[in-house]
């Protein structure tokens, strides 16, 4: 607190002292401390402040200090600074960290590893920085090339300056006068690779191992090309940290050895002038007509060849010698009949003829029969030395296109086709094969043409649409346009015609659905309250209503007689029920009002009555209340006289009750000196439903009492008389 409450006491004043303190929490740079709230840090207290992750107070080298009050202020200078710890990683480097503290802004050396260099740098050196996320993320060093790259009676554009780092290239250019073979460039590239320059060649070096000094890789020539001693392949030494011996450009060339093309007469070669023949080539050359290639055996047998092969040696061609011409009649007899399974040949011999070597005859193939592999339909048999030469016999092929409807066939016009062959039919993208859907086939040659392929048509393939219904879809393949296919409704579910089975008909435009599924209610729903009912069907669809009839006495909520059950997906739904109800009661007064609508057990309901009427209580309303039994009302509403009845030389006693109801009786006095009949003064009258008695008794002048009462009074009806006269009257 920095005010008190001095009080005064025996001893003088109480005060205490004040001291300086440092109010604010100290904010430390990168750092927390354990500053509270609430505690007084007076001069010289200290907080311990903590630096944040990856920082540091560089002078105390430590993550933590004290940090002092001094004259009512936190000492916060200087604060934690961001460091780079641990080694920063640098692909194929080394680096050197000096075992100390790296602040932000500082740089650490590192250095690449044997035969690698940082390429932007273009040496084995580089610095990595100490930034505010940590170390650096700078690209190591790569694997490169430091030997110059030559090749013989070549010239590169090697640089020393320049890094080359593996896949890179340097360009080799031929000297005058030299160049490469095949090709005749006189420039390509020298690509620097992981095991060396090696031009035209592949080796066996495998990046995975280590490759000690005095170690050998294997060095194998591409195609068509050789060391200059001929050989393919040769070993290449690891030495002094490098591969010696590496291929260069002039050990991939050949120099041309066979041109130009071989004399050999009487024959012919496959020599073209846009080939280089080149050590260990081959060309064929082939003896003219009645020439051969003469060649003795061991055991002194002549040998003739109508074909050598001439190989390309060092020195040039191989000498094959010539094509002799051979005289003398070979064939004297007749060609042999040649049989196959499929037909017998013919020929032009006719046997006066005799044939001399290289002299031929001529076979011809009946209808649809061809020589195979060739597809003539003619061949020639030639007279050899050993008489005439084998030949082999026509076979039975298919010699028109195969025609499918809907569909193409790889068939070639430039190809045989014999019995046995197989041709593939594609059908057009929207047709298909029966019974299985395929879009393709296969049909073979046979002994009477071509197999019946096809047609291809227009199907429906796979299940049909079924929507949120789960089918099971009888079987697969293809269905042919209006064939027709079932399929078993789910349970629960029937038909528009009330099948257990889904029919679905194939048609141009894929399927159509002729009968499909519905959510059907399969059992009679519970009637409540309702007439027993005679069911025609004993399963309905959804959409499908019932209609059932209330019993007697008993109507829906709405008034009506019937029900009317729904068969929904969720099962019958009945759009009302049938309840106990009071009809109207029968008796009830004349020109009385019954209300409309229905009445259940346990409703009440008042009514009024009608004119001239009331209840026993004398009220004009009537309360009903409905029962099991029917209505029933303590207080009926019954016919009333409300007027008083005109009566003559009488007095009644209308005023005596509030009400006279249909059946009571009112008593009616006669006047003095009148009386009904001698001896009686009064006599009744009754309140009929048509009002009061109309047919009653008459009060008559009693001229024996005249002189009693010689005044006659005529009171009207309304007058009240006092009760004494009344009883006088009565006498």
């Amino acid at each position: 607190m920095d005010t008190q409450t001095m009080n005064c006491t025996a001893d003088g004043w109480q005060v205490q002292q004040c001291h300086k303190a440092c109010l604010e929490e100290p904010n430390v740079t990168l750092a927390t401390t354990d500053w509270m709230s609430g505690v007084l840090w007076a001069e010289k207290s200290t907080v311990i402040a903590t630096c944040h992750n990856n920082s540091l107070f560089i002078e105390a080298q430590s993550q933590t200090r004290a940090v002092k009050c001094v004259d009512k202020k936190w000492e916060v200078e200087p604060g934690c600074q961001k460091v780079c710890s641990g080694s920063p990683t640098v692909s194929n480097a080394t680096v050197k960290l000096l075992n100390r503290v790296w602040s932000v802004g500082e740089h650490a050396q590192v250095t690449c590893i044997p035969e690698h260099r940082f390429e932007a740098e273009a040496s084995d050196e580089a610095k990595v920085e100490c930034i505010a996320d940590g170390w650096e993320n700078r690209q190591g060093c790569v694997k490169v090339c430091l030997d110059q790259a030559t090749a013989e009676s070549a010239q590169t554009n090697w640089n020393a300056s320049a890094v080359y780092p593996v896949g890179a290239n340097v360009t080799a250019t031929c000297l005058p006068n030299y160049a490469l073979i095949p090709s005749n460039d006189t420039t390509h590239q020298l690509e620097c690779q992981a095991d060396g320059v090696v031009d035209n060649a592949t080796t066996d070096w495998d990046e995975t191992m280590a490759w000690g000094e005095g170690d050998f890789v294997n060095v194998t020539c591409n195609e068509d090309y050789h060391f200059i001693n001929m050989n393919k392949w040769k070993s290449v030494e690891c030495s002094g940290g490098e591969w010696k011996n590496a291929l260069g450009c002039q050990e991939a060339v050949v120099v041309p050895a066979c041109q130009p093309e071989p004399t050999i007469f009487n024959a012919q070669t496959d020599w073209t002038s846009n080939k280089l023949w080149r050590y260990g080539n081959h060309l064929t050359a082939t003896c003219d007509d009645i020439f051969y290639f003469k060649s003795t055996l061991n055991n002194g047998t002549e040998v003739y060849h109508k074909k050598r092969d001439v190989e390309c040696f060092m020195t040039g061609w191989e000498n094959v010698g010539q094509c002799d011409g051979v005289l003398g009649i070979k064939c004297n007899n007749d060609a042999p009949t040649v049989t196959t399974s499929n037909t017998v040949l013919t020929h032009t011999w006719t046997g006066t003829f005799t044939y001399m070597v290289d002299e031929t005859i001529t076979y011809t193939c009946i209808d649809s029969h061809l020589h195979l592999p060739d597809g003539n339909s003619v061949s020639t048999v030639r007279c050899d030395f050993e008489g005439w030469a084998e030949t082999t016999g026509c076979e039975k092929v298919c010699m028109d296109e195969p025609t499918v409807e809907g569909g193409d066939t790889n068939w070639d016009s430039g190809k045989v086709w014999p019995v046995g062959s197989i041709v593939n039919i594609t059908c057009e993208s929207d047709l298909r094969l029966m019974p299985d859907g395929n879009q393709t086939q296969q049909i073979q040659c046979t002994d009477q043409g071509w197999e019946t392929g096809g047609p291809c048509q227009t199907v429906c393939m796979g299940e049909p649409n079924f929507g949120n219904l789960s089918l099971v879809w009888p079987s697969s393949g293809a269905w042919g346009v209006n064939q027709n296919q079932t399929a078993p409704c789910p349970l629960g579910y029937l038909t528009n015609d009330y099948s257990e089975n889904a029919t679905y008909t194939c048609t141009a435009s894929g399927w159509s659905s002729l009968t499909t599924c519905h959510k059907a209610c399969i059992e009679i729903p519970a009637l409540v309250n309702a007439a027993g009912e005679t069911w025609d069907e004993d399963t309905w669809i959804v959409g499908d209503t019932v209609n059932i009839s209330c019993p007697y006495s008993h109507l829906t909520p709405q008034g009506s007689t019937n029900v009317t059950h729904g068969c929904t997906d969720d099962g019958w739904a009945n759009s009302s029920y049938c309840i106990k109800v009071c009809l109207p009661p029968t008796g009830l007064p004349e020109n009385m009002t019954w209300p409309e609508g229905v009445h259940e057990v346990g409703s009440v309901m008042t009514v009024f009555c009608p004119e001239t009427y009331l209840t026993r209580d004398a009220n004009d309303n009537s309360t009903y209340s409905c029962t099991d039994s029917g209505w029933h009302t303590p207080q009926p509403c019954i016919k009333v006289c409300l007027t008083e009845p005109e009566v003559n030389n009488s007095i009644t006693a209308f005023d005596r009750k509030e009400m006279w109801a249909d059946g009571d009786k009112m008593k009616v006095w006669c006047l003095p000196e009148h009386q009904v009949r001698p001896g009686v003064t009064y006599y009744t009258i009754s309140c009929t439903s048509t009002g009061w008695q109309e047919d009653h008794p008459q009060c008559l002048i009693d001229k024996r009492l005249t002189y009693f009462l010689p005044t006659v009074f005529h009171l009207p009806p309304e007058t009240h008389i006092a009760s004494p006269f009344l009883n006088f009257l009565s006498y």
